[in-house]
């Protein structure tokens, strides 16, 4: 029989063994940590088939459909460098039809870690080729800027140029608009810009195209919004 001492003794005994052998996994470089789309950013940006929009040339009186004809998701692995964990990003694809756009894609990123948990970018691609992408980002959401910078004689702005609390499109107002701008100027005068105008729940109201000497704006009439 054993006594209290004897238990004791034995319970001690296999809490070191336990603790000595239990593998550290602290600068185990097969760590993996999987990104995800927050879900306060889908409403934004993620649209699935039978989704359309009918915008109106302002310029040409034009009428264009834009509609979402397939969604595709799932998660990319990127390996980790050194020492780094293996980090998995989840990501949405959308292809769209029409004049406007080609696509809308959607990646969670690591990106500002410490602000914003599981932060995603959007990348808004024009069927015009030639024309910048568009970019937003689940960071910028929370904390809407305006980045400017200079590169040699060129000087990129990029971001969320202005809120409008509200904005009224073709008789239709609309709250909370984030005005997503991509310019892009040079010394000797030429200049691109790549601008929409995004709403939770609707999409994009506004898309204006500038590049001279083509410059034009496209408004959204009507829309059918599926998530």
């Amino acid at each position: 029989m054993f006594n209290g001492s004897s238990i004791l003794a034995f319970l001690l005994l296999c809490t070191i063994c336990f603790c000595g052998c239990k593998k550290d996994t602290s600068n185990d470089s097969s760590t993996e940590h999987t990104y995800y789309i927050s879900g306060a950013f889908k409403p934004w940006v993620i649209y699935k088939p039978g989704s359309y929009w009918i915008y109106l040339n302002e310029k040409t009186g034009e009428q264009d459909s834009t509609f979402v004809k397939s969604i595709s998701s799932g998660i990319q692995a990127t390996d980790g460098y050194k020492s780094s964990p293996t980090e998995d990003h989840e990501w949405v694809s959308m292809s769209l039809s029409g004049k406007l756009f080609s696509s809308f894609f959607v990646e969670a990123t690591s990106a500002y870690p410490d602000l914003v948990s599981d932060n995603a970018n959007l990348t808004i691609t024009p069927s015009s080729p030639g024309i910048g992408v568009v970019s937003f980002s689940y960071y910028l959401l929370e904390y809407p800027g305006f980045d400017i910078y200079r590169s040699q004689e060129e000087i990129y702005n990029i971001g969320v140029k202005q809120v409008y609390p509200t904005e009224t499109i073709n008789g239709n107002s609309f709250n909370n608009v984030y005005n997503l701008c991509h310019e892009w100027l040079t010394s000797i005068g030429d200049s691109l810009v790549t601008e929409a105008h995004l709403v939770k729940d609707v999409g994009i109201i506004k898309f204006r195209i500038y590049r001279e000497p083509y410059d034009t704006t496209w408004s959204l009439l009507r829309y059918k919004v599926i998530q």
